[in-house]
């Protein structure tokens, strides 16, 4: 490598750990320093809080379960709690979850784990900021927490996957998880797509292995289009893969990926979008590859075919 090539590529990587500074709330150890606070009371009396059915919240700490079919946002003055597989949007109508910067989301641990799914139509609009990332992490105690405690985050789509027989338009599928309905269907004919916006989101302690073809990611992307805003992202101590593309055509930019405990960035079932600016730092008691690239274990040639660009990793 010449002197000019090795600055160039020094100069990125030093741009791209400038831009993720965001990630110093976490540490590199199993556990980060944060304090949960579950014991709400009752709320208070004349509250203007109007939450849809299937948020219930109690004083500053609300718990949401099941299927929540209204728009709402979730503000950094509370504690949101995940529990079992949340689902929002009904995979008909929009319905918009909001996240204000600086908030923190914690997934119970538990059989079906807590898990946040973002059905087809619906959108998360999850915009945090440098000094203020919005975290997803363990209900447990800072100090217990673990790779796995949690489900994690999980956004399906309407763009074009290729797991169905040849002929077959639109295409869906029924994404990973424990559970019946897993973690519901994903897939169509628009590879425009738009799921909404994460930026400046933190992941951690989350994923879960419940058998074979069967897994929860740090963040699984399962058709989601390229009207979908991904950049400035981290995910931390995850049990499974860190971030994974079933199909589609969304793009990313500023990933940063740490002590994941199977492969870094996975695709599968043609994503066909792009990724710039990624750093995957490996720990020494877990970790698979780098990179898993698949296009589909049935058929090697199943359109569309998986034909990321990356760059800057």
């Amino acid at each position: 490598m010449n002197r000019y090539r090795m600055l160039r590529v020094t100069f990125v990587f030093a741009l791209l750990a400038a831009s993720l500074s965001f990630v110093a709330c976490s540490d590199n150890n199993n556990n980060n320093t944060e304090k949960t606070d579950t014991d709400g009371g009752t709320q208070k009396e004349g509250s203007t809080d109007n939450y849809p059915e299937g948020v219930e919240c109690k004083d500053k700490v609300c718990t949401l379960t099941g299927v929540i079919t209204e728009s709402f946002k979730m503000t950094a003055d509370k504690q949101w709690i995940l529990s079992g597989g949340v689902f929002i949007g009904d995979d008909k109508a929009e319905t918009v979850l909001t996240i204000e910067a600086g908030t923190k989301i914690y997934g119970e641990t538990a059989t079906i784990p807590g898990t946040l799914i973002i059905r087809r139509h619906s959108k998360i609009m999850a915009v945090g900021t440098k000094d203020a990332p919005i975290v997803f992490t363990s209900s447990k105690a800072a100090g217990s927490r673990a790779r796995g405690d949690w489900g994690g985050v999980v956004i399906n789509g309407l763009a074009k996957i290729n797991p169905c027989d040849a002929g077959t338009s639109p295409c869906e599928a029924l994404g990973e998880g424990a559970g019946k309905d897993g973690t519901g269907y994903y897939g169509g004919d628009k590879d425009d797509d738009n799921s909404g916006e994460l930026k400046y989101v933190r992941v951690e302690f989350a994923g879960r292995t419940f058998g074979e073809k069967n897994e929860l990611n740090g963040i699984a992307f399962q058709g989601v289009g390229s009207g979908t805003k991904i950049s400035y992202i981290q995910v931390h101590m995850n049990k499974d893969d860190g971030v994974e593309f079933f199909g589609g055509t969304a793009n990313f930019k500023y990933v940063l990926l740490t002590g994941i405990g199977d492969d870094n960035l996975d695709w599968t079932q043609g994503w066909r979008g792009k990724g710039q600016f990624l750093i995957a730092q490996q720990y020494d008691d877990a970790g698979d590859n780098g990179i898993e690239a698949d296009n589909n274990d049935n058929s090697k040639d199943a359109a569309p075919r998986s034909k990321p660009m990356l760059s800057n990793l």
